[in-house]
């Protein structure tokens, strides 16, 4: 989920494409994946119903069967106030508040949706939570888009709509560093016990902020807290290449940049490519490392 910081620049590091500054070529679009591609478009689809239709759309999107609502994949919609005002899964829930849900993790997905969606200048958002799919009780990671849409009646809503174990899209990652330094710029040190809690937005999927300062000290790495405290500099990939050492070299010139590193993972049997985005921040006066990245399996 956004919190429009000023949007660090991807540029081109390490040998991977970027997007550039405005008014140049753009090698990447938005999103890589078709999936995510039309997920966007059926959330804006629905919010455009319901700017056109009303409350109208409603019955629209409880039809079984329609491109709203297929399976496991539907469109739903609240309101400002956190009411459930369509829920095609089961429509006996309308009407429920769920301004106070939350995840498994203590994730307050009824809060980030509410707090987002009232920020200036929003123009749709993600968040990314484990939830219990309709007909299972056991939760798995799911991934919402959501827009604000604003009915013929005056009243506005939010369009939500997601998937289960979606692929994980590079804007994901430069979001949540974004998200990062201003949440750094905001509240400085108390940012990083943020980072480490399983409940905040930083940690998803095998995704989480890491944080090392310019002499290579770790500061937070919540997937391998041992290295907490620690200076890194000498860590190696699985390849022998000193990981920090190259990211902090490439960011003396770069404000930005895209790195990809193997590493071992969880349940593989074999180091996996670990692809990386790190950008500048300023901490008590010192510069920061702030990343996030994900693997990328055989890529």
């Amino acid at each position: 989920m956004r919190t429009h910081a000023p949007r660090i620049r991807v540029l081109v590091a390490l040998g991977l494409p970027a997007l550039l500054t405005p008014g140049c070529f753009v090698a990447k679009p938005e999103y890589e994946h078709e999936e995510t591609r039309d997920l966007v478009r059926l959330v804006h689809e629905a919010a455009a119903l319901v700017e056109t239709k009303g409350e109208a759309a409603f019955a629209e999107f409880n039809q079984r069967g329609s491109k709203w609502f297929r399976g496991d994949d539907y469109v739903y919609v609240i309101d400002l106030d956190g009411v459930r005002a369509c829920y095609p899964p089961h429509p006996e829930q309308v009407g429920r508040n769920v301004l106070d849900a939350k995840d498994v993790n203590g994730k307050p997905v009824g809060r980030w949706v509410n707090d987002e969606v009232k920020r200036p200048g929003h123009k749709g958002a993600w968040m990314h939570f484990q939830w219990p799919k309709p007909d299972d009780p056991t939760p798995c990671w799911k991934s919402n888009y959501f827009l604000r849409a604003t009915a013929p009646s005056g009243k506005s809503y939010v369009v939500l709509s997601g998937r289960y174990e979606m692929k994980i899209e590079r804007k994901f990652i430069t979001d949540t560093v974004e998200d990062a330094v201003a949440l750094i710029r905001a509240r400085g040190k108390e940012a990083l016990d943020v980072f480490r809690d399983k409940s905040s937005k930083f940690i998803f999927r095998d995704v989480c902020v890491f944080v090392t300062d310019a002499e290579g000290t770790c500061l937070v790495n919540p997937s391998s807290p041992a290295f907490e405290g620690r200076n890194v500099l000498d860590v190696r990939d699985a390849d022998g290449r000193y990981a920090t050492r190259e990211i902090l070299e490439a960011l003396k010139h770069k404000e930005a940049i895209w790195a990809k590193f193997r590493w071992p993972a969880p349940e593989e049997p074999q180091p996996v490519p670990r692809l990386v985005y790190v950008g500048r921040a300023m901490l008590d006066g010192k510069t920061i490392a702030i990343g996030a990245g994900f693997n990328v399996g055989g890529e």
